[in-house]
C-alpha cells in the first residue's frame, strides 16, 4: 500500500474527467476517475493510481509519498552497513 500526503487538506486530482453522453435525446453524465485526499492523506493499492501520482507534475512539490521516504532511509541504512562490513577489522 502506498500512502501519499499533500500540503492541501482536501486535494482532488482528476485522472479522467467526467464526460457527457447523449442517449435518445437525453444527456447523461458519465463519471470520470478522481483521487481525493482527505485530511492531507490518500492511500491506495492501485498500481495505476500510484504510477499516476508519482508521475504527476506536483509530485515532490505538493504531493509526497511516505513509502518513498521509508525506502530511501532503508537504502541509506543498507549502504551504511555495507560500508561498515567492507572496513578492515582494525578500523572498526
Amino acid at each position: 500500500m502506498a500512502k501519499f500526503t499533500s500540503k492541501y487538506k482536501n486535494l482532488r486530482i482528476v485522472i479522467e474527467p467526467d464526460d457527457v453522453e447523449f442517449v435518445k435525446g437525453k444527456t447523461r453524465i458519465v463519471p470520470g476517475k478522481h483521487i481525493q485526499f482527505e485530511n492531507n492523506v490518500f492511500t491506495t493499492d492501485d498500481k495505476k493510481e500510484i504510477e499516476f501520482l508519482k508521475n504527476h507534475s506536483d509530485f515532490g512539490r505538493t504531493i509526497f509519498c511516505e513509502d518513498d521516504v521509508i525506502e530511501k532511509a532503508e537504502k541509506i541504512a543498507e549502504k551504511g552497513k555495507e560500508k561498515e562490513a567492507e572496513k578492515p577489522k582494525e578500523e572498526k
